[in-house]
């Protein structure tokens, strides 16, 4: 407990031996006393947790000062145990696997109860299937072989191994590991090597290798480069974020992390074993997931005040809001794509055949003759009225249906156990887009209070899913920007964000009722999202459509999210000057 709690302390500032305060940058870097080496010119697939933490089980020994050595460095039962596996050069990769197979082989021989090699044969399944190595396939085939061959396999727990990488699109249609694409290959790859897998979301959006490439860009920046948070503490805010939208597939990938970047096992029992500067979190957390327009500068405040140990700075605060909507971004993507957990048995289970359906094939019939037709000839002039504003994102609610509470999420949850409920401008300030937008203000605070480059790599990735198009709808090839636009400015509008110079009429003509249900769940409540939702879109599009309108839905809810959360700051600070 003391070697965890000396990490956590809000400003990582610590005597060294001579008496005088040293700040860390890193976790890496207190707790070994190993200077943290700074990222190279493209610090975008770097360090990686693999390339992180490759060389510490033998560096620490000689390095750790007067800290213990952290009892997961010694421990085989964890995702330390494959770590030197995730390097490029093929040499030492090979090298890693023949001592990771033979010490599995060792424990199947050798160790009446099995443990080691019980505990790991999940990963084996999956890096024998899912890895975009050969080598690495190869090699944990080979053993899954001999142990058929040398094991009673009746004492061993053999998982139920699936290929399904979504719970709602076949398996044929999706991206391969083994992919013939050059351009996604070597994205996988980066992927692997940094994450230590090919998550199954980022399979799906195979589709979009552009999108994909956006995406871990800003993921890998935000999680793995030098910034004011630790990197266990950028972990379990992380996981708070995601336990809001209930997505044990996040939570799981963030944990397991988590735990790689040294954080405490305890932390993961629940809210109630972490510091009272985590704890602060969890109000602006709740209010940022489901009703960001209740963030106020008074929520600022309580994070940035108080005792030394217990306080926020702004740019911390600023790094953790960012986490947040990135996070809940990427669950409401799984929830809405159907991604599978990886490393954990799935019930193979057979996707009944999407019928044809004439409404549908009507609906996309009528959407293609708009986009072709634009909105000039449109019958409804620009209006930014705000009772049209409201009657369009009351069109539809997902408030009268009720989840099932929280699950095994209520250890992260706490107290606060607030959900989605509808914009109301009646009782809530509107947001005008034109008064403040990313473009004019939220890229030049997370320039100044992050960095340049976080703020480029959002706006890249803000802009890349906004425009990206293959000017096809279903069949048709037709320019797609009405259609694409409606989709980004009614998840803006649910949200109470106002853009007067759109008519808001277009949102029900482009967009049919049906598909505003689908991504109103997406973006709000993603984890009511069923099978049948995809399914009856009320519009005949394909998977990779269905994904690409998902991501639309997902990433313009972060743009609103990380606005508010700006907002909020921008708004406390102002309080401050006038002070």
């Amino acid at each position: 407990d003391r070697w965890y709690q000396r990490r956590v302390r809000g400003s990582f500032l610590h005597k060294n031996k001579s008496g005088t305060m040293r700040s860390y940058d890193s976790p890496i870097e207190h707790i070994f006393n190993i200077p943290f080496k700074q990222q190279s010119s493209s610090p975008l697939f770097s360090p990686g947790l693999a390339s992180s933490f490759g060389n510490l089980r033998s560096e620490s020994s000689e390095n750790s000062g007067d800290l213990p050595c952290p009892e997961i460095l010694a421990d085989d039962f964890s995702l330390y145990f494959y770590i030197e596996m995730f390097v490029e050069d093929i040499h030492k990769r090979n090298i890693a696997l023949q001592n990771i197979v033979a010490t599995l082989e060792n424990s199947l021989q050798n160790d009446p109860q099995k443990k080691l090699i019980s505990f790991h044969l999940p990963f084996v399944f999956h890096y024998s299937e899912e890895s975009p190595f050969e080598d690495i396939r190869t090699a944990f085939r080979a053993l899954l072989c001999r142990i058929n061959l040398l094991g009673d396999t009746s004492e061993l727990p053999m998982p139920k191994y699936s290929s399904r990488v979504s719970r709602f699109f076949p398996s044929h249609s999706i991206v391969p590991i083994q992919t013939t694409s050059e351009e996604i290959s070597v994205l996988f790859h980066k992927i692997f090597l940094a994450s230590l897998h090919v998550p199954h979301l980022d399979r799906v959006l195979g589709w979009h290798p552009s999108v994909l490439q956006k995406v871990f860009e800003t993921q890998n920046y935000l999680m793995r480069s030098n910034s004011v948070l630790p990197f266990n503490i950028r972990n379990y805010v992380a996981i708070l974020a995601v336990a809001r939208f209930r997505s044990h597939y996040y939570v799981k990938q963030q944990e397991r992390e988590f735990l790689l970047n040294y954080g405490s096992p305890a932390w993961l029992q629940g809210i109630d074993q972490v510091p009272k500067k985590i704890k602060k979190l969890l109000k602006v957390n709740e209010l940022l997931a489901h009703q960001p327009w209740l963030v106020t500068p008074e929520h600022i405040q309580e994070l940035v005040e108080g005792n030394l140990e217990e306080r926020w700075t702004i740019p911390e605060v600023l790094h953790v809001f960012l986490i947040m909507a990135h996070f809940r971004a990427l669950s409401a993507l799984a929830w809405g794509v159907g991604a599978i957990p990886e490393f954990e048995d799935f019930e193979e289970a057979e996707i009944e055949p999407i019928l044809e359906d004439d409404r549908a094939l009507c609906n996309t019939t009528l959407i293609v003759e708009k986009m072709l037709k634009g909105t000039h000839d449109s019958t409804h002039q620009v209006n930014p009225n705000v009772h049209v504003f409201e009657s369009v994102g009351q069109c539809c609610s997902l408030d009268e249906k009720k989840a099932d509470g929280w699950g095994d999420m209520a250890k992260y949850i706490g107290p606060y156990v607030m959900e989605y409920q509808s914009f109301d401008s009646k009782k809530h300030s509107i947001l005008h887009v034109e008064q403040f937008s990313w473009k004019h203000q939220g890229y030049e605070f997370t320039k100044r209070y992050y960095s340049e480059q976080m703020a480029t790599l959002l706006d890249e990735e803000f802009n890349h899913i906004y425009y990206l198009t293959y000017n096809m709808f279903g069949q048709a090839t037709v320019d797609t920007k009405h259609f694409r636009r409606a989709i980004w400015v009614y998840i803006h509008n649910i949200q109470g964000f106002l853009h007067d110079d759109y008519d808001y009429n277009l949102i029900e003509e482009f967009l049919p009722l049906e598909f505003r249900k689908f991504i109103l769940k997406v973006s709000c409540r993603p984890y009511l999202v069923e099978y049948d939702d995809i399914v009856n879109m009320g519009t005949e599009l394909t998977p990779s459509e269905k994904t690409h309108v998902t991501l639309l839905a997902s990433f313009s809810r972060k743009l609103v999210e990380t606005l508010y959360g700006i907002v909020a700051i921008l708004k406390y600070l102002k309080k401050g000057d006038e002070k």
